[in-house]
């Protein structure tokens, strides 16, 4: 599955934007009698972007415009068994 979302703006003048980004995720999933198995990648290409930031970094950081960066590659595996 890929994610693409387009520059977005910080602020309510418009004056500092966040770039867009593309994230690629892979997820399978496989079941054999009472087992049930899946593996789940998020972000493969291991894309550097942030979804989110603020025009004001707040104490930190006053008056400062700030954005926060996402996970990077990420892997989870699961294994469940019914009984």
């Amino acid at each position: 599955m890929e994610i693409w979302v387009d520059k977005k703006y910080i602020d309510t003048a418009n004056e500092y934007q966040i770039d867009d980004y593309l994230v690629m995720d892979c997820k399978y999933h496989y079941h054999a009698g009472p087992y049930s198995f899946s593996l789940a990648i998020h972000n493969i290409s291991n894309e550097i972007y942030s979804e989110y930031g603020k025009s004001n970094g707040g104490p930190y950081v006053y008056n400062q415009p700030v954005v926060f960066p996402a996970d990077r590659r990420g892997i989870t595996g699961k294994v469940r068994m019914a009984f």
